[in-house]
């Protein structure tokens, strides 16, 4: 697959596999808008990528939050000027047994793993 100059958004990507992925397409030279809830991990992947030569912009967002997707395209728009693919990597688990989890987790997990 061509990557090269693709503008990219990669969801959950200060996770492991996150990390991982935004490396391998760095040095493919795509585009990232690496997207997460924690401002010092994206802004620390963020540098790593561009010192490498990447072009790598952040969005911080909390994916498990109702109406964040509409947002996330927005900004990731702002920030490349455009979105040629996504790649949603965000995830929660709850490694709770299924009978002692509340409906609210499981609805957010259901949300961030599905919907958004």
């Amino acid at each position: 697959m061509h990557l090269y100059q693709q503008h990219i958004v990669l969801t959950g990507a200060t996770g492991g596999l996150g990390v991982a992925l935004a490396h391998a397409l760095q040095a493919k030279g795509a585009v990232l808008c690496l997207v997460g809830r924690d401002p010092q991990k994206l802004h620390a992947l963020q540098q790593t990528l561009n010192e490498k030569g990447g072009q790598a912009h952040y969005v911080v967002v909390d994916l498990s939050q109702p109406l964040m997707a509409p947002q996330l395209v927005k900004q990731a728009v702002a920030a490349m000027g455009k979105v040629d693919m996504v790649i949603n990597n965000a995830g929660v688990m709850d490694f709770t047994a299924f009978e002692q989890q509340t409906d609210d987790a499981i609805a957010q997990m259901i949300h961030t793993n599905v919907t958004a």
